[in-house]
């Protein structure tokens, strides 16, 4: 997520406007299987993520990595996994809160 970062930071104005969060995001707003809103709230105090173009969320699945991604741009949310499965909740929460 930091190569993501210094990349947009290079690029300046002729990279997407991104918001990355860090990989404690997910697990934080899935406190304990369910839905938290309030722990993380403050999270994009200084930032408006609608202005974005992107935000990318990491999502751990216990045993490997996938990556969310709000497409704002697109109007869709995309969810990449290497192993193929899918994760509807994920996609839910971060579709419908």
């Amino acid at each position: 997520m930091e190569l993501l970062k210094e990349r947009n930071a290079k690029l300046g104005a002729a990279a997407p406007k991104c918001h990355i969060f860090n990989t404690f995001f997910y697990p934080l707003l899935m406190d304990s299987g369910k839905y938290n809103y309030p722990r993380v709230r403050g999270w994009t105090r200084k930032v408006d993520i609608f202005a974005m173009d992107k935000v990318v969320v990491p999502v751990h699945m216990g045993n490997h990595w996938c990556l969310a991604i709000i497409n704002f741009k697109q109007k869709r949310i995309e969810y990449y996994d290497s192993l193929g499965s899918n994760n509807n909740n994920c996609l839910k929460v971060l579709l419908c809160h």
